[in-house]
């Protein structure tokens, strides 16, 4: 019995250690499971950062291009002026190449500033009451003068609800028209023929807008990276175009952040239509007529101080306020701006954030510690941070950025003074 006994007890032993070795061996085959999984996922990775990186190099050469050669324009076409003496005609005409490529350049840059600051969120909207109808139309006749789409023979049209003539909407102007304008000129850059349609239309308290094209379509194996920052169609594609790939990503993060959303349809050779749609508040828009008149600036007898340490940007600032026959003060820095006015009254300060000596920050706040009401508009280049809010925080009582526009710059001082 004491036989029996013990080999009862080895295979009570046996089958423990089998036990403890089916669990050993379970746990192995989940932990490897789970080391498999990581390694997968560490590849994905991988194959992420090194198309990230991929696209990033496509992107800055993109942009050295795009750069590049706006300014090859404004510079040899300038040299050329300096350094020679033209017809009336052929002044004018590289004057206003100049100008376009200026205005491209401008654009590059704004594209840029918005895509950061929609990535750190510092993106803020001006809501405001607008015909939408009428914005569609201001949309339709600057595209009218497209180069691409005049060169190319695209018919654009421009198809709307007849109930939004009747109606305003409340939501950021600018920034829809930045949307529009974005897909439009997507669309007819690849669009080589037929035609490019827009328009919208209300749903319920949304605004739905479309843009539709005949265009070269979009591959199916793109559409899940169509809207990711720096991407392009591939380099190796026939219809290769131009660009640094920021448009569709920079109205993509626009339409989040106004809580709409975006989608399109393609068929590769076909064509694309892009569907968007925005909250918006709806209010009935009463017609009135109203005479548009050039506005005349008369400023005789008013006093402007003006701080500004670039001498062109100075020459810019008279040229644009000679007319109005205010009398001018330039100073080159703060402590000049801040002793000058002591000594002397002024109707308002224009005053330049960023300059030797003393600040325009600084100078603004000293001027403040003894005179709170003279008007003092900031112009400044900075545009990544809340300028405004900043600026007014301060003590300004209005903000300009550059570059400067005559007419908005002649309104903002009228209002003052």
């Amino acid at each position: 019995m004491s036989h029996i006994k013990e080999f009862d007890n080895k295979d009570n032993d046996i089958l423990k250690l089998e036990a403890e070795l089916r669990k050993t061996i379970d746990e192995l085959k989940y932990n490897n499971k789970d080391l498999e999984d990581a390694l997968i996922r560490a590849n994905d990775e991988k194959i992420k950062a090194e198309n990230a990186d991929k696209l990033k190099t496509i992107f800055l050469a993109n942009m050295s291009h795009e750069i590049r050669t706006p300014m090859n324009s404004i510079i040899g076409f300038s040299n050329l002026l300096l350094n020679k003496k033209f017809s009336k005609t052929l002044t004018k005409k590289y004057l206003t190449i100049i100008n376009k490529n200026s205005e491209e350049l401008l654009n590059l840059l704004n594209d840029i500033i918005d895509l950061s600051k929609i990535e750190i969120g510092e993106l803020k909207f001006n809501n405001t009451e607008f015909p939408i109808s009428k914005l569609m139309d201001e949309i339709y006749s600057s595209f009218t003068l497209n180069k691409h789409l005049l060169n190319k023979n695209i018919n654009l049209n421009i198809k709307n609800n007849n109930k939004l003539n009747d109606y305003n909407i409340i939501t950021d102007r600018h920034r829809l028209k930045q949307i529009l304008n974005n897909l439009i000129s997507n669309a007819i850059k690849f669009t080589n023929q037929g035609s490019v349609e827009f328009g919208c239309y209300f749903i319920g308290e949304n605004l739905k807008c479309y843009i539709k094209d005949t265009g070269i379509g979009i591959d199916k194996k793109y559409k899940k990276e169509i809207f990711d920052r720096f991407f392009q169609i591939d380099s190796k594609e026939k219809y290769k175009k131009e660009g640094t790939g920021l448009g569709l990503s920079i109205v993509v993060g626009l339409i989040r952040l106004l809580k709409g959303n975006i989608i399109f349809k393609s068929v590769k050779g076909k064509g694309t239509i892009f569907y968007f749609t925005i909250p918006v508040k709806i209010k009935k828009h009463y017609h009135t007529t109203n005479k548009k008149t050039k506005e005349i600036y008369n400023f005789k007898n008013k006093k402007i101080l003006i701080a500004e340490d670039v001498d062109d940007n100075y020459e810019l600032i008279y040229e644009i306020l000679k007319e109005t026959k205010c009398h001018i003060k330039w100073v080159k820095n703060g402590l000049d701006c801040l002793n000058e006015y002591k000594n002397n009254k002024y109707d308002l300060i224009l005053m330049d954030m960023r300059m030797p000596i003393m600040d325009g920050y600084e100078t603004v706040g000293k001027i403040r510690e003894f005179d709170k009401k003279v008007p003092i508009i900031a112009q400044t280049a900075y545009a990544l941070s809340d300028d405004k809010e900043i600026l007014l925080s301060i003590g300004c009582t209005e903000y300009i950025s550059k570059p400067i526009q005559d007419n908005r710059l002649l309104n903002l001082i009228s209002k003052y003074i």
